[in-house]
Parts: C-alpha cells; structure tokens; sequence
C-alpha cells in the first residue's frame, strides 16, 4: 500500500505561486501531475492532501477549498482511482475544553461531506489534526488508512485525532425544556433580508421583540415582493427599512450601519441568511464558481464580523444548512461556506458571543 502526500510548502508547485501565494497550483497542472506521475503506479492506495494546514487566512482557505475539486477531477480522470483524504488542524472540537481555531480550513469539512456522497468511489475521508501533534497521533492516522483499506465496517470517514485517540461526530437532540424563551429589542440587520430564508428570520424577529428590521440584499428593493413583504412586517407593529447592497462590499456594510446609528434603534441582532443552492455536480464545477459562491458565506461573514465585533448584541446568527452535516448532491459550493459559518460560530462561542448557526433543512 502506497500514500502520495501533497502539500503547497516546500513542493514543486511553489514556483507557480503568485507573490501573495493566492494561487498556489493551477488546475490544469493537478490534472496533468496526476496523469504524469501518479497514474502510471497502480499501486497508489491514496492520496493524502495537507494543503489546509498552510492557510493562515479565509481568502487563501477559500482557494484551497475551491481547488478540493480539482483533485477530484484529477483522480476521476485517471484510469486508477485512489481514495483522497483532506487534513485540517483546529477545525473541530471535541470537547469544551477545546475552541475551533481555523474556522478557515472548515470548507473543506462541508465539502467533503458531498462528495462522500457524490464521489464515493475516489472518497476516502477528513482528519482535523491536533495543534501539538505526537508520535502517538502519527501512528493512529496510519493505523486509521490500514483499516480502512482492510475493513468495509470501519466506515469512519470524519474524524478528529487527539493524543491518539479517535474521535468522531455524532447527531444529538437538543433539548430546551426548561429554558426561557429568546427575546430582542431595538433593531436588526437582516443580511438578504428579502430571500427566501431571510424572510423567515425578519419575521421571527418581529416576532421576538425587535422594533425595527433593516433588510440588507443584492435583490431589487423596491419589487412588488419587497413591497408585500415590508406590508406584512410592518402589521406586526415593527418598523422596516430596505437596503440594497452587497455582504461583501465593507464600505456598504459600514453606511448601512452608520444609519442605523444616526437614526434608528441601537443594532441588537444580525442575521446572516445570504446563499441559495444550485445544484451543480462535483464533476463539473470550475473552482471559480464555487469561490463565488462561498464567499458570500465567508468574506461576508468577515466583514460583518470586524465591523459589530465591538457591540454587544443579543444575537449573531447564521443561516446554514444541514448539507454542511452529511452532505447532499450538487450542493459542494453551499455546503462548504456554510461548513465555515458552522466553525466560526463554534469559535465564538466558545469566547462568549451569542452566536447561532441554524442549519436548515429542505423545505
């Protein structure tokens, strides 16, 4: 059995770096490493990818994200399809004692829950390495790729390595008996506040206590759908001001919220509901369709972030999505950046934010 390990430091692809290193390997130099030198030793078990440990920053995890696909293309094309496994350190915590430190490699995470399900042939899995790794934790992650090469009951494919020990994740129920229901004041910044999702959320607000709703959107603010919308908050005895504009735009952001503060109620809660899934199979999504649509997600959870970390809101929630969970068809792009919303909202509270991700289901 033989694993090819790759990653961006130290290998043959730091010539192709730009200065910043935003664009550490080309896609059509993976494909064509791959044919060239992987291809021609059927022997190859796997593929071991660690190019997430050398992101520092969102905008380089979200190339790295973005070029997951690549690799997966790459194996696909060749005549010897090898298992891929993708390494991240600080994506997961296992325990309270532990805080997410690189919510910026979590992508990854949402991205490899798809294609678990759309490429489990060329799909071997995810381990979150620990920040201090031991000779202890080396000999479980070979212990872990022998058993899976040898056991189609092992069929652990997401798992967190902590002093040599495996850990893996689990669905609960969340019970809430006996806590007091969650209400707000003054107002709330709804990002995409005339989608689908958003208007579900500014409705519950209203409903919770916030005086004024701010709907920020890319959408057409003045639509008859925008109209109806304001008409029906507005019966529920809550002030309603629509804004057009883009999460990602800072300098927009930032005169959204400096009106808030010259005219309205203090801002207590922002919502992040940006993001619609379009079904695009793994196979054929370029890396810069999916940077597209996973910045939304993560540039724009960035500069919502800097611009209210010094306010003391009731609130800071994302809207994510269960595809970030176990992964659904055509869904790589969305599943990811909600996968990093989901980690960056783990960090938090761990600090003591009130942050909230809600990951949706289909409806």
């Amino acid at each position: 059995v033989q694993y090819v390990l790759v990653r961006k430091k130290g290998g043959p692809w730091d010539q192709e770096a730009d200065p910043e290193g935003l664009r550490p390997f080309p896609t059509e130099h993976i494909e064509a490493w791959w044919s060239d030198f992987i291809v021609p030793t059927d022997h190859v078990q796997g593929l071991l990818n660690l190019w997430a440990l050398d992101d520092e920053d969102p905008a380089t995890g979200l190339k790295t994200a973005s070029l997951a696909a690549s690799w997966v293309r790459a194996v696909l094309k060749g005549e010897w399809h090898a298992k891929i496994w993708f390494f991240t350190q600080g994506v997961v915590a296992v325990d309270g004692s532990e805080i997410v430190t690189a919510a910026h490699q979590a992508p990854l995470w949402g991205m490899g829950r798809v294609m678990s399900v759309e490429v489990p042939n060329v799909w071997g899995g995810l381990i979150d390495l620990p920040a201090e790794l031991s000779d202890k934790d080396t000999g479980t992650v070979v212990s872990h790729l022998c058993r899976q090469g040898r056991r189609a009951s092992d069929v652990e494919d997401a798992i967190a390595l902590r002093k040599g020990d495996r850990f893996v994740q689990r669905v609960t129920r969340y019970h809430t008996v006996g806590q007091m229901p969650w209400s707000t004041r003054g107002t709330a910044l709804v990002v995409d506040g005339l989608g689908p999702r958003g208007r579900h959320v500014a409705s519950w607000l209203a409903e919770r206590g916030a005086e004024h709703l701010v709907l920020m959107s890319t959408r057409e603010v003045d639509s008859p759908e925008a109209k109806e919308l304001r008409e029906q908050l507005e019966s529920l005895g809550v002030g309603v001001h629509c804004v057009q504009g883009d999460v990602r735009d800072r300098s927009a952001v930032a005169r959204v919220l400096d009106e808030i503060d010259a005219s309205l109620y203090p801002l207590k809660v922002v919502a992040l509901a940006v993001g619609e899934a379009e079904p695009t199979p793994f196979y054929s999504v370029e890396k810069e369709a999916i940077e597209r649509a996973m910045s939304e997600h993560i540039i724009g959870l960035g500069v919502l972030d800097k611009l209210t970390a010094s306010r003391e809101l009731d609130a800071f929630i994302c809207c994510s999505s269960v595809e970030s969970v176990w992964g659904s068809w055509g869904q790589a792009a969305f599943a990811a950046g909600c996968a990093f919303q989901d980690a960056w909202v783990c960090a938090q509270r761990a600090r003591g934010v009130p942050a909230v991700s809600l990951d949706w289901g289909p409806w």
